[in-house]
């Protein structure tokens, strides 16, 4: 009886184990990418581009210490923005890129 015991306790941990990094991963997919927005010069760029064309349909990013990018795709409606900012910039860098829209 004690080693059924034992064997229901191992299996908890693992079930908890298991759904505290499931947790983690969704939410860090989620959060597309990550916390570097919050201090970002560029969030009223941002901002003003989703009030302009809403949410966009991707985000990719590329972080380091000391360099930021965000890719904003719009690839239905052919645009691509992109967001840079980090030490070597004194403020928000953002280009804009137009392509052939993808079918919805």
């Amino acid at each position: 009886m004690e080693r059924k015991n034992w064997t229901n306790w191992t299996n908890t941990l693992v079930m908890v184990f298991v759904m505290v990094v499931v947790a983690v991963v969704i939410s860090s997919i989620f959060t597309g990418c990550g916390l570097s927005l919050k201090n970002t010069d560029c969030i009223d760029n941002m901002k003003e581009i989703k009030a302009q064309m809403g949410e966009p349909e991707e985000i990719t990013c590329y972080d380091t210490k000391n360099y930021h990018t965000q890719t904003w795709w719009y690839r239905t409606k052919g645009v691509a923005y992109v967001f840079t900012w980090g030490e070597r910039f004194k403020s928000c860098d953002m280009s804009i890129y137009t392509f052939e829209s993808f079918p919805k």
